[in-house]
Protein backbone atom coordinates (compact mmCIF):
# COMPACT_ATOMS: atom_id res chain seq x y z
CA UNK A 1 0.00 0.00 0.00
CA UNK A 2 1.33 3.39 -0.91
CA UNK A 3 -0.07 6.40 0.89
CA UNK A 4 1.71 9.58 -0.02
CA UNK A 5 -0.36 12.55 1.08
CA UNK A 6 -3.54 13.49 2.89
CA UNK A 7 -6.64 13.33 0.80
CA UNK A 8 -8.83 15.48 3.03
CA UNK A 9 -8.44 17.45 6.26
CA UNK A 10 -11.50 18.24 8.38
CA UNK A 11 -12.39 19.73 11.72
CA UNK A 12 -13.96 16.97 13.79
CA UNK A 13 -15.74 16.11 17.03
CA UNK A 14 -15.42 12.82 18.86
CA UNK A 15 -18.59 10.74 18.98
CA UNK A 16 -17.17 7.55 20.50
CA UNK A 17 -13.93 5.72 21.24
CA UNK A 18 -14.48 2.21 19.87
CA UNK A 19 -11.09 0.93 21.00
CA UNK A 20 -7.50 2.16 21.18
CA UNK A 21 -7.12 2.79 17.45
CA UNK A 22 -10.72 3.10 16.18
CA UNK A 23 -13.04 6.07 16.69
CA UNK A 24 -16.37 7.43 15.53
CA UNK A 25 -16.07 11.10 14.58
CA UNK A 26 -18.38 13.76 13.29
CA UNK A 27 -16.50 15.66 10.60
CA UNK A 28 -17.31 19.18 9.48
CA UNK A 29 -17.71 19.18 5.69
CA UNK A 30 -18.46 22.91 5.64
CA UNK A 31 -21.65 24.91 5.14
CA UNK A 32 -23.12 23.44 8.36
CA UNK A 33 -22.86 19.89 6.97
CA UNK A 34 -21.54 17.22 9.35
CA UNK A 35 -20.95 13.55 8.55
CA UNK A 36 -20.28 10.62 10.88
CA UNK A 37 -17.22 8.50 10.03
CA UNK A 38 -15.55 5.53 11.65
CA UNK A 39 -11.78 5.99 11.44
CA UNK A 40 -8.76 3.84 12.25
CA UNK A 41 -5.46 5.44 13.15
CA UNK A 42 -2.96 5.14 10.34
CA UNK A 43 0.47 3.76 11.17
CA UNK A 44 -0.19 2.42 14.68
CA UNK A 45 -1.83 -0.62 16.20
CA UNK A 46 -3.17 -1.06 19.73
CA UNK A 47 -3.92 -4.35 21.51
CA UNK A 48 -7.34 -5.91 21.01
CA UNK A 49 -9.99 -5.55 23.72
CA UNK A 50 -10.89 -9.23 23.48
CA UNK A 51 -8.88 -12.36 24.09
CA UNK A 52 -5.37 -12.56 25.50
CA UNK A 53 -4.66 -8.83 25.05
CA UNK A 54 -7.91 -7.65 26.69
CA UNK A 55 -6.30 -5.81 29.63
CA UNK A 56 -3.78 -4.00 27.45
CA UNK A 57 -6.51 -3.22 24.89
CA UNK A 58 -8.77 -1.72 27.53
CA UNK A 59 -5.83 0.32 28.88
CA UNK A 60 -5.18 1.68 25.36
CA UNK A 61 -8.86 2.54 25.01
CA UNK A 62 -8.84 4.41 28.35
CA UNK A 63 -5.67 6.29 27.32
CA UNK A 64 -7.32 7.38 24.07
CA UNK A 65 -10.38 8.54 26.03
CA UNK A 66 -8.10 10.58 28.33
CA UNK A 67 -6.33 12.12 25.32
CA UNK A 68 -9.66 13.18 23.80
CA UNK A 69 -10.79 14.63 27.15
CA UNK A 70 -7.64 16.78 27.21
CA UNK A 71 -7.76 17.90 23.57
CA UNK A 72 -10.30 20.03 21.75
CA UNK A 73 -10.30 21.55 18.26
CA UNK A 74 -9.80 18.16 16.66
CA UNK A 75 -8.53 17.83 13.12
CA UNK A 76 -8.76 14.56 11.20
CA UNK A 77 -6.53 13.95 8.19
CA UNK A 78 -8.03 11.20 6.04
CA UNK A 79 -5.84 9.04 3.83
CA UNK A 80 -6.68 6.25 1.47
CA UNK A 81 -5.08 3.46 -0.44
CA UNK A 82 -4.79 4.02 -4.19
CA UNK A 83 -7.62 1.59 -5.04
CA UNK A 84 -9.97 1.83 -2.06
CA UNK A 85 -11.23 4.43 0.33
CA UNK A 86 -11.72 2.34 3.49
CA UNK A 87 -10.05 -0.68 5.09
CA UNK A 88 -11.50 -4.20 5.29
CA UNK A 89 -13.67 -3.10 8.25
CA UNK A 90 -15.05 -0.07 6.35
CA UNK A 91 -13.05 2.40 8.44
CA UNK A 92 -11.33 5.41 6.95
CA UNK A 93 -7.59 5.53 7.63
CA UNK A 94 -6.73 8.74 9.44
CA UNK A 95 -4.38 10.78 11.55
CA UNK A 96 -5.97 12.73 14.40
CA UNK A 97 -4.62 15.93 15.93
CA UNK A 98 -5.97 18.01 18.77
CA UNK A 99 -5.17 21.15 20.69
CA UNK A 100 -4.89 20.88 24.47
CA UNK A 101 -6.09 23.54 26.88
CA UNK A 102 -2.61 25.10 26.99
CA UNK A 103 -2.81 25.64 23.22
CA UNK A 104 -0.34 22.92 22.17
CA UNK A 105 -1.20 20.78 19.17
CA UNK A 106 -0.58 17.03 19.50
CA UNK A 107 -0.95 13.84 17.52
CA UNK A 108 -3.02 11.03 19.03
CA UNK A 109 -0.87 8.41 17.29
CA UNK A 110 2.34 9.88 18.67
CA UNK A 111 0.80 10.03 22.15
CA UNK A 112 -0.26 6.38 22.10
CA UNK A 113 3.22 5.37 20.91
CA UNK A 114 4.95 7.50 23.57
CA UNK A 115 2.79 6.05 26.36
CA UNK A 116 3.42 2.48 25.11
CA UNK A 117 -0.23 1.83 24.31
CA UNK A 118 0.48 1.34 20.59
CA UNK A 119 3.14 0.00 18.27
CA UNK A 120 4.08 1.08 14.78
CA UNK A 121 2.02 -0.70 12.16
CA UNK A 122 2.81 -1.31 8.51
CA UNK A 123 -0.31 -1.63 6.33
CA UNK A 124 0.90 -4.93 4.87
CA UNK A 125 0.91 -6.53 8.35
CA UNK A 126 -2.27 -8.20 9.61
CA UNK A 127 -3.95 -6.38 12.50
CA UNK A 128 -5.66 -9.38 14.02
CA UNK A 129 -8.91 -7.38 14.16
Amino acid sequence: MSITKPNYVYAAKLERVVDGDTYELMVDLGCSVWHKLTVRLLGVNTPETKGATRDAGLAATREAERWFADHHSLVVELRKEPKRQTDAFRRYLALIYGTNFAGHQASLSEHLLATHHAVLFRPDQPTGE
